[in-house]
C-alpha cells in the first residue's frame, strides 16, 4: 500500500514517564483505526516488555470483524516448532488471530479444517479484507526460549506438572531452567489465508499468553512492523456431538478405524483449543479468578491423561524421538 501524505507531531504516552516525542506518522486514505504505532516507538517506549500495563483492551463491541494491522514487510521473526514442524513466524503485535499461509499448512501435512463456521473475514491496515479458508490447530508450539520467562510457568504450563515431581524443594511445576532447556509448550488456533505472505503469524494474545517478547528479547525489529489493536477473537470449533460421544467412552463402537482416528483427533483438537483458550486468559486474570482458570486447565489436562493412557492413536503418534 502507499500512504497519500505523512505529519509530525508530538507523542506522549498516558500514564508514562516518557517526555513527549515527535514522530512522523504516514497518512492512509483507509485506515481501520484512528492512529498506529510502529515497533520503533514501541521499543523505544518499552511497550511490549517493561511497560505492558499502558496496553488497554478495546471493547469487544467496537468492532465485529478481526484485524491484521500487517503494513509493510514486519521483521519481527520469531523460531518456533508446530506439532514437530519447524518454521519462523513473523512476530504481529497488531493481529487480532494467529495467521498460516495456505500452501504451508499444504507442505507440512497440516490438518485444515475447511467448516464454514470457522472461517472468518479479516481486515487490513490498509482498509482492505480477505476471507479465511479454514482453521489449524496446533497441539505443541514451542518457541524458541532463550532465557526465563517473566511468568512462571505453572500459570503458563501447568499440564509439565508430573516433570518435576519427586524433586526435593521442587514446586508441582518445571521450575524456569528445566523450561528453557525443555522449551515449554503451548496450543494455538491460526486461522489459513491463501494470501499471507508468510509462513505463520503470531497475533498479539498469542503474546500476551507466552510473554514472549520478553522470552525472546534479542528478535530483529524493523521499522515498518505497524502495532497496537485490540479487538474481538474467535469462536469455538469441534463436532459437539461426536466429542460428547468421545466422552462417553463409545468411540470404539462405530466400527470403523478410519472413523475412530477421525474422532479421536477431533477430540484431540477440541482439548488444545480449550487449553489455549485458557492460556490466553491466563494472561489477563489475577487473583481466585486466575486460580480458579488455572484448576479449570489442570482438570482438562488431567481427564485427557486419564481417558488416553493406553489410547492406541495417541500412543502410535506420541513416541518421543
Amino acid at each position: 500500500m502507499y500512504s497519500v501524505d505523512r505529519v509530525r507531531t508530538y507523542v506522549k504516552l498516558a500514564r508514562s514517564s516518557h517526555r513527549p516525542k515527535k514522530e512522523w506518522f504516514h497518512i492512509l486514505a483507509n485506515c481501520p483505526v484512528p492512529l498506529i504505532l510502529g515497533m520503533p516507538f514501541l521499543r523505544e517506549a518499552q511497550i511490549l516488555t517493561e511497560n505492558t500495563h499502558l496496553l488497554e483492551s478495546f471493547p469487544s463491541e467496537s468492532s465485529t470483524i478481526e484485524s491484521v494491522f500487517w503494513i509493510g514487510t514486519p521483521h519481527n521473526r520469531m523460531k518456533c516448532n508446530l506439532d514437530g514442524r519447524n518454521a519462523v513466524a513473523v512476530a504481529d503485535y497488531g493481529s487480532d488471530v494467529n495467521l498460516m499461509s495456505l500452501s504451508y499448512a499444504k507442505k507440512e501435512g497440516h490438518h485444515i479444517d475447511r467448516r464454514r463456521e470457522v472461517r472468518k473475514r479479516l481486515q487490513f491496515g490498509d482498509g482492505s479484507q480477505a476471507d479465511t479458508v479454514g482453521q489449524v490447530i496446533v497441539s505443541n508450539l514451542t518457541l524458541d526460549w532463550r532465557r526465563p520467562a517473566t511468568m512462571t510457568l505453572e500459570e503458563l504450563h501447568p499440564d509439565h506438572s508430573a516433570a518435576g515431581a519427586g524433586q526435593p524443594g521442587s514446586s508441582s511445576s518445571l521450575d524456569h531452567e528445566t523450561a528453557q532447556d525443555a522449551g515449554a509448550t503451548f496450543s494455538a488456533v491460526f486461522d489459513v489465508l491463501p494470501s499471507l505472505p508468510c509462513d505463520v503469524l503470531l497475533g498479539r494474545d498469542f503474546f500476551g499468553a507466552t510473554d514472549a517478547f520478553n522470552v525472546c528479547p534479542v528478535l530483529p525489529v524493523g521499522a515498518e512492523n505497524c502495532l497496537h489493536a485490540e479487538l474481538n477473537f474467535t469462536r469455538s470449533l469441534g463436532h459437539i456431538d461426536k466429542f460428547l460421544r468421545w466422552i462417553r467412552g463409545d468411540l470404539g463402537q462405530s466400527g470403523s478405524e478410519l472413523e475412530d482416528e477421525k474422532m479421536h483427533d477431533e477430540a484431540r483438537h477440541e482439548k488444545a483449543y480449550k487449553l489455549w483458550k485458557i492460556d490466553v486468559e491466563l494472561g489477563r486474570l489475577s487473583g481466585q479468578s486466575k486460580v480458579k482458570k488455572e484448576g479449570e486447565r489442570k482438570k482438562i489436562v488431567k481427564d485427557w491423561q486419564n481417558r488416553h493412557g493406553s489410547c492406541r492413536f495417541c500412543n502410535s503418534v506420541c513416541v518421543s524421538p
